[in-house]
């Protein structure tokens, strides 16, 4: 794979780099918005956690779903290259 090709934002490798990067972002999005949903549905007392406490559920969600999200894509790749 060429760099200039890869950077070159009419080619196809980037069309499709960029392609791939909002699919990531969209399903960490869906994982966000999920997870979220769960918590509140069922851990109520969620709702009553210091800002602290908020900001630091945020973050593991955050950061689970990056990593759930990256994972996912991996083993998608892994099923095409087969």
């Amino acid at each position: 794979m060429d760099w200039d090709e890869v950077l070159d934002p009419f080619s196809q490798d980037f069309q499709q780099s960029m392609e791939e990067q909002l699919r990531i972002v969209h399903v960490q999005d869906g994982l966000v918005t999920a997870a979220n949903d769960l918590v509140a549905a069922h851990f109520p007392a969620a709702a009553t956690l210091s800002p602290r406490a908020q900001k630091n559920l945020q973050r593991v969600i955050i950061s689970q779903s990056v990593q759930m999200a990256n994972a996912i894509q991996e083993a998608l790749q892994q099923r095409e290259e087969e």
